[in-house]
């Protein structure tokens, strides 16, 4: 996996839970569309993320541990995150509630709203897409 070397500034917004990257930390940035590890300038591990292009920023921190984005990754975080709206899909009030919130639930890039008995489904760059 690429490591993607993140400077003071950077790394504090990672510490402090901020999970879009900024371009503008990585101006000579050329790698696109991956999977990357962050490390500090001293190279301690910071988490995982994905750079991917996109109206803002360059991509999204997934982790703060190591990590693969696999199936099971994913599928782990739509039960949750259907799990914690579930009160909303017998609801009397409302049919229509966002079901996923890219980095409300951790995976940012992607939401999923739901209408009734239909998903619009959003993706914000080409490697969630993909």
């Amino acid at each position: 996996m690429i490591k993607l070397v993140m400077g003071d500034l950077a790394e504090k917004r990672v510490k402090s839970g901020v999970q879009l990257i900024d371009g503008r930390d990585f101006p000579n940035q050329e790698f696109t569309d991956g999977l990357v590890s962050l490390v500090n300038q001293k190279g301690a591990f910071l988490g995982t993320a994905y750079l991917s292009p996109q109206n803002k920023g360059i991509g999204w921190v997934l982790s703060r541990s190591a990590m693969d984005l696999t199936e099971d990754y994913l599928i782990g975080l739509f039960e949750k995150a259907k799990k914690k709206r579930h009160r909303f899909e017998h609801s009397d009030l409302t049919t229509a509630y966002r079901l996923f919130n890219q980095d409300g639930d951790n995976l940012g890039g992607v939401t999923i709203d739901r209408y009734g008995d239909y998903a619009l489904f959003s993706w914000y760059n080409t490697y969630i897409y993909l």
